[in-house]
């Protein structure tokens, strides 16, 4: 059981703007379902405001809202209220041990944040000057095991690194 946390963010750790991604890159997309659809029965773990921003369960994998809104509901999705609610019944999905992707937003990746194992960045070099909702500070807690160059294109108009973090134990 892994729990790692998937984002895209700029030079200055910014990973959105108004509820929406600062840019979509074609290669990030690909890369971010291919992390959360690898393996059986993967978990998405995502506050309600993400949620609303991508507009509908995301195919092939588990979705869980997370939000203090507890009249929220959706189908095709768990709702849970709180972390702690979610870790504890994480443990109970199906015997095949599912990996859980915490997908965003800002508010549910610093509740999550030392709970991870991993961290799946896609780092984007440039600097947003609109930006409203960043990422946590990668500290020194973190080591950089995998990092991939991504020249910009006319799909991508930005260069970018596929990086991927462990948690030093």
């Amino acid at each position: 059981m892994t729990i790692s946390l998937v984002t895209a963010i700029d030079r200055n750790n910014a990973i959105g703007y108004k509820n929406q991604l600062l840019v979509k890159l074609k290669n990030d997309m690909k890369y971010f379902k291919q992390i959360t659809t690898s393996g059986d029965h993967n978990i998405v773990v995502m506050g309600r405001k993400t949620f609303e921003s991508i507009g509908k369960p995301l195919p092939q994998r588990i979705n869980i809202v997370l939000t203090k809104d507890k009249d929220f509901r959706c189908r095709g999705v768990f709702v849970y209220h709180s972390v702690e609610e979610v870790l504890k019944q994480y443990k109970y999905y199906g015997g095949s041990k599912p990996n859980l992707f915490v997908i965003g937003g800002e508010t549910i990746y610093r509740q999550f944040m030392r709970y991870a194992d991993r961290l799946y960045t896609t780092l984007i070099d440039h600097v947003f000057e609109k930006a409203d909702t960043h990422f946590p500070q990668i500290t020194s807690e973190w080591k950089l095991i995998s990092e991939q160059y991504n020249q910009a294109d006319e799909n991508n108009p930005y260069d970018h690194y596929f990086r991927i973090y462990e948690k030093v134990k």
